[in-house]
């Protein structure tokens, strides 16, 4: 699904990083961060813009290859793993910060309980920054969403 939305000329959500990551990125703690259902890369590659060392991980193929064409374009590095969130492996302590934004992931999996924050991938001290797929309805302020390590910063 998400490898024919990504074929399509240019970017679906476009490059420039979503609102909410760029109003609180002056919090995401320097170092290794983790972007975990990132589509085509623009917050992957913002995040490396500000000197992170970013790792973007989609289930897209399509997606990554364009994530890994807008950092390049823009003279930053980004690693980038095709992989399955449900079965993606996260290392206990491997992170100073993960990003979550906008993750559409099937009634089953939401289910299941894998959207629950990975603190045990976060290093001491680490941030978890997410931003949950809203209800149509969802009137959420973007300080209502920032992580808790992140928002007494």
């Amino acid at each position: 699904m998400w490898d024919e939305c990504y074929a399509e000329p240019g970017y679906a959500y476009g490059t420039a990083p979503n609102d909410f990551l760029a109003a609180v990125v002056d919090r995401i703690p320097d170092g290794r961060v983790l972007c975990l259902a990132e589509g085509e890369g623009r917050n992957a590659t913002f995040l490396a813009q500000w000197e992170r060392q970013v790792t973007a991980v989609d289930a897209s193929a399509v997606g990554m290859a364009k994530a890994a064409a807008l950092a390049a374009e823009r003279g930053v590095k980004l690693d980038t793993v095709v992989a399955d969130l449900a079965t993606y492996e996260l290392q206990p302590g491997a992170w100073d910060a993960i990003v979550l934004i906008f993750a559409h992931l099937p009634p089953p999996r939401c289910a299941s309980g894998s959207t629950a924050p990975p603190w045990p991938a976060c290093a001491r001290g680490a941030c978890w920054c997410w931003m949950p797929t809203p209800a149509p309805s969802s009137s959420m302020a973007p300080a209502d969403r920032a992580c808790p390590s992140c928002s007494s910063a």
